[in-house]
């Protein structure tokens, strides 16, 4: 069973992340964070298959998220969605997509990133 990690510090996000991931996967483990900080502390002490994860949050940036979980584990999977559409971002995530967020898309992008 996969383990989806969602971190945002909008809870919207983190709650509309996590029903998309459900519909697309089906049956997984999803942990939800509102705090980067948190979610490190979990990703430094566990596997995960997937980081979907906000840049812009108050502790830690996504895009450093994207790296730790990365290091521990090359094969983890990681997803930045932003309402940044100007966001310059190294290439530390597998997938990029832009709020606000439509089901269609991120079952698309999700299905051929899922494929790899």
């Amino acid at each position: 069973m996969k383990t989806v990690v969602i971190v945002d510090d909008d809870s919207n996000s983190v709650e509309l992340n996590s029903i998309y991931s459900h519909k697309v996967i089906g049956e997984c483990v999803i942990v939800e964070f509102y705090s980067a900080k948190k979610a490190l502390e979990y990703i430094n002490s566990n596997d995960i298959d997937i980081l979907i994860t906000d840049h812009d949050m108050p502790e830690i940036t996504g895009d450093y998220l994207s790296h730790i979980a990365k290091k521990r584990n090359k094969k983890t999977k990681t997803i930045l969605i932003s309402s940044n559409a100007y966001l310059k971002i190294n290439h530390s995530f597998d997938l990029q997509l832009l709020k606000p967020l439509h089901f269609e898309d991120f079952k698309r992008e999700l299905l051929i990133l899922l494929s790899i």
